[in-house]
């Protein structure tokens, strides 16, 4: 069964951001993850969420999404990540 990581992202240093997507995406692919939502417009019709971007990348399973979480190539580039957003990470198992 699929598993989705889902993010919600603040941007505070989009010139390092731009550095850190790069690298990310090419780690997401190798452990077979697929983006399902990269930015893009969104409307926010019930509740209270201001990211200025989200972001949904499609898993095999719940596992793979937290092998990929766990990779010594993730966590080789969180630092910048930190530096760069503000973020809220859930990783769901789809249906």
């Amino acid at each position: 069964m699929a598993g989705y990581v889902i993010m919600y992202v603040q941007i505070t240093n989009q010139e390092l951001l731009d550095e850190f997507l790069g690298p990310v995406r090419g780690v997401i692919e190798s452990y077979g993850g697929k983006f399902l939502v990269r930015g893009g417009a969104f409307d926010v019709i019930e509740g209270y969420i201001k990211p200025d971007r989200i972001v949904v990348v499609e898993f095999e399973s719940v596992e793979q999404a937290h092998t990929w979480s766990n990779s010594e190539e993730f966590l080789a580039l969180r630092q910048m990540r930190l530096d760069s957003t503000n973020m809220s990470k859930i990783i769901v198992q789809g249906v």
